[in-house]
């Protein structure tokens, strides 16, 4: 998936600005990180593939996240 898609998909799931989101390559999964800053706000890691993976960042931190989507666990979207 192209990355311009990614971040788009992203800024759709977490209701949020392209100013409010934060984004980091995760070399590692071939995937992005995407965390909207707004106080309350979500993050979401997008793989190359499409698969997705959405916690709350307040219970999961980034090393967490990206653990828990090594250990392939996904989030579904409609």
């Amino acid at each position: 998936m192209d990355k311009n898609v990614m971040k788009e998909k992203a800024i759709e799931i977490l209701l949020c600005d392209k100013g409010k989101v934060e984004e980091k390559e995760v070399s590692e999964i071939n995937a992005m990180y995407y965390r909207n800053t707004d106080r309350g706000g979500g993050a979401l890691i997008v793989s190359e593939q499409g698969d997705m993976l959405f916690v709350d960042p307040f219970f999961v931190d980034y090393e967490e996240h990206v653990k828990k989507f090594k250990n392939g666990e996904r989030s579904t979207f409609e």
